[in-house]
């Protein structure tokens, strides 16, 4: 929804703004150093994040009751700022997910089935938050509604103490409608600039080797992009991971992201990778030239060349106002 309408809008909208303008060579890398600024601004909108759902075990602790002030102290060291190594390895939180209200109900680490308590905090499964039955199931949302968790304790949110409810807790952060804004605008003004460098490259090379030209800029665009950009914001994601799937012993998918990790690398990459767009469009406004072997050519505005058209000699036409081709055939 966002980047369909975004991406399209913005090609659609940057090939428009330069046959708008009329504008030159230079005039046009300009405009992508612009479009390539702004959506360097803008990518900042990842400072702005949500908190993480409180996890038990995960991203927060069992309630204090259950557990020692050390274990409490470890907690708070390992989720307030966590390390690379802690969101590389999570079979660390293997030990954190079960605690004195659940041990006796020897969970297995391979069935991962969130379930929200009564106190607002998420659990890995039922399991987990030490629930005995199953009381019913909501008619309205079909979701099932455990009783007897011996880990959900404390000030409820809803229900009664020591249900919880099946599914993820929903987040209470609204920043989603502030981020997507000017998300949309990163997205925007990435592509605006895609047809006018294109553009541009068609222009200031000359028309021999326009074809050439434009393949070295595709190995460049694959080379410094395309390829190593999946790399990298891939292992952006996957350094986020707090929680991994284990299958039988084995890496699968994530199951809980660091927000804040998430939005920090997020935007480090960004930020590295749309100032260097910007850098080189600035280089080429300073290096660029005009092909001396064709000064009248489209690098320049197209109105030039009907100036110089005026220059060259007209043959007066016949009395009649008729030019008859002598060699043509009926």
């Amino acid at each position: 929804f966002m980047v369909v309408p975004a991406g399209g809008g913005g090609t659609l909208l940057g090939g428009y703004i330069v046959k708008r303008l009329n504008l030159r060579c230079r005039g046009i890398i300009r405009f992508c150093m612009m479009c390539a600024l702004v959506s360097l601004l803008a990518i900042f909108i990842f400072l702005v994040h949500c908190p993480n759902v409180p996890m038990a075990g995960v991203t927060a602790p069992y309630q204090s009751g259950l557990m020692g002030k050390h274990q409490l102290d470890q907690y708070k060291h390992l989720y307030d700022k966590p390390s690379k190594s802690r969101l590389r390895n999570s079979s660390s939180t293997e030990l954190n997910l079960t605690v004195s209200c659940n041990a006796a109900c020897n969970c297995a680490r391979e069935v991962y089935n969130p379930v929200c308590g009564a106190d607002g905090v998420m659990y890995y499964s039922p399991c987990h938050a030490g629930c005995t039955s199953i009381n019913h199931t909501e008619p309205s949302t079909g979701k099932q509604v455990y009783s007897g968790c011996g880990c959900v304790v404390g000030n409820v949110s809803w229900g009664e103490e020591g249900s919880a409810l099946t599914g993820k807790c929903s987040s209470s952060c609204h920043h989603m409608p502030v981020f997507l804004s000017l998300f949309f605008v990163t997205i925007c003004f990435t592509f605006l600039s895609s047809i006018p460098a294109v553009t541009a490259t068609l222009r200031c090379v000359p028309d021999s080797q326009r074809s050439f030209g434009l393949g070295i800029q595709w190995i460049v665009v694959r080379a410094l992009g395309s390829v190593p950009g999946p790399i990298a914001f891939g292992s952006v994601i996957d350094i986020s991971c707090i929680l991994w799937q284990d299958q039988c012993g084995d890496q699968g998918s994530c199951y809980i992201y660091h927000n804040s990790a998430m939005s920090q690398y997020t935007l480090a990459a960004g930020i590295i990778f749309k100032l260097l767009g910007t850098i080189f469009f600035l280089v080429a406004s300073v290096l660029y030239q005009p092909p001396p072997e064709s000064p009248q050519s489209s690098c320049e505005t197209t109105d030039q060349g009907t100036e110089h058209m005026s220059d060259l000699p007209i043959k007066d036409l016949p009395d009649d106002g008729i030019i008859v081709n002598v060699h043509a055939r009926l």
